[in-house]
């Protein structure tokens, strides 16, 4: 009786994690995240290091790719967000915001949404935030260009993008801070984490893709795992 009763609670926990796991994959299917993932593979770069842009120039070649940008965390699996504590343009308060570190090409990539932003506004050295950090940064869109210090660099803050998921999908959608990053600087300072987000075009076989993109990514690194999703 016991073996029939801790059976009947195994498979009623395995169910209720299948059912779990399947609405995850049906929002990321079909939920609206703020971002356009279809035609996307997210390359791993952890350990690349120098040999980074080599990968991303012989990837971004490929006729198969649109387009191609960079970010210091996975979207929805990374969990090593930075984050600085900083003053607010207006009220100088000090509050805590994540922050990270993307490329200009990122946005293109992702298809990011625009909620507002100034001319010219994606360009190294800016900083764009997402609408929820206009209520933690004590900000409203009327304040674009104003500054902002984050550790001992002092940035205008060009544009406010639409509000994505970047982390879980169990989370709510926390303010964040995105620091521009000159592509060859953000080859060397990312090239040893976070992530390349690759966009195919629509009529390209992914999995020959993939395998041209594993080729490239093994040239550089032959005994490391190929880690993509």
């Amino acid at each position: 009786k016991s073996l029939t009763v801790f059976q009947f609670t195994v498979s009623v926990t395995l169910i209720t994690c299948s059912l779990v796991i399947q609405q995850q994959l049906d929002y990321l299917r079909n939920g609206k995240i703020g971002l356009n993932k279809s035609q996307v593979l997210v390359v791993n770069l952890e350990g690349l290091a120098s040999s980074f842009p080599a990968f991303r120039n012989e990837t971004a070649s490929l006729s198969g790719v649109s387009s191609v940008g960079q970010a210091s965390i996975s979207l929805f699996k990374d969990h090593g967000m930075a984050g600085f504590f900083c003053k607010t343009p207006k009220t100088n308060e000090e509050v805590f915001i994540n922050v990270m570190t993307v490329d200009p090409d990122f946005f293109k990539t992702l298809d990011i949404r625009w909620h507002k932003q100034l001319n010219n506004s994606v360009k190294p050295g800016n900083l764009i935030i997402n609408e929820s950090a206009l209520g933690k940064l004590r900000m409203t869109e009327d304040d674009l260009g104003g500054k902002l210090t984050l550790g001992s660099e002092t940035s205008a803050i060009t544009g406010i993008a639409k509000d994505f998921n970047y982390a879980s999908l169990k989370e709510k959608i926390e303010g964040v801070i995105m620091y521009v990053a000159d592509p060859s600087v953000a080859s060397e300072s990312l090239g040893n984490k976070g992530a390349l987000y690759i966009r195919l075009n629509t009529k390209e076989n992914v999995f020959e893709m993939v395998e041209q993109i594993k080729a490239f990514y093994n040239k550089q690194r032959p005994t490391a795992p190929f880690e993509y999703y």
